[in-house]
């Protein structure tokens, strides 16, 4: 994978596209200064190729935003950002079924759900606290197809959510403050790993990532220390 700074986004790639995207363009999320979300286009997918004649190898196009999701309002511990509006737009997740794009909006302690073909606004779920289904600072989500789940890491409450992908109800919660196993210290990312049925979670905060079952979410083994 082929990676070139840009001022607006972190970095941008050219050669692949966001994991989960494949049939759709594919979106990318900026600097979480920018407090917004920027939706590409692919041209290599929808547009056609420019030929080098040396090379006779495709040369290609950088790709074009057709939209953003969001603005430079900013939010605090006393102003919560309107619905549509993320105010710090952290962890991306497509689910490409639905044609959803699910949006970590650690500022607002809730996740927001955008339309990916227009950008238009869905639904929203969370709220600040610290009961389940409460956030405090969520930072990483994954869609979990095979149990309809919405997995998400509660960075400051020290855990991973589990949501309903079709109702979007709170269904449980896992993990707590700690450094022993399935507890975590401001946990970050998170992915899911079909082939071997395994969720895994950035455990920032214990310098490890953890290794859980995909179908219960018991402990399996940690890398790192």
């Amino acid at each position: 994978m082929t990676y070139q700074r840009n001022e607006q986004f972190r970095f941008l790639p050219l050669t692949s596209s966001l994991s989960g995207a494949s049939s759709r363009p594919f979106a990318l999320s900026s600097p979480s200064y920018n407090h917004s979300i920027h939706h590409l286009s692919t041209p290599w997918r929808n547009q056609p190729f420019a030929m080098s004649s040396k090379t006779a190898k495709p040369i290609i196009k950088a790709p074009r935003i057709k939209f953003t999701i969001g603005s430079k309002q900013k939010c605090s511990s006393t102003r919560i950002t309107p619905s549509g509006q993320p105010g710090v737009a952290n962890g991306l997740a497509f689910d490409k079924e639905q044609g959803l794009l699910f949006v970590a909006d650690s500022c607002n302690d809730r996740v927001q759900v955008f339309s990916s073909d227009d950008g238009s606004f869905v639904t929203k779920f969370g709220s600040f606290g610290t009961d389940k289904g409460q956030f405090l600072q969520p930072r990483g989500i994954a869609i979990d197809h095979e149990h309809e789940r919405i997995l998400v890491s509660d960075t400051n409450n020290h855990r991973v959510q589990v949501w309903s992908l079709r109702t979007y109800s709170h269904l449980l919660s896992v993990g707590k403050h700690g450094s022993r196993e399935r507890q975590f210290h401001h946990p970050r990312g998170i992915a899911i790993d079909y082939r071997r049925q395994r969720v895994i979670v950035v455990d920032a905060g214990n310098n490890r990532l953890q290794f859980l079952s995909l179908k219960d979410l018991s402990f399996l083994f940690a890398v790192g220390s």
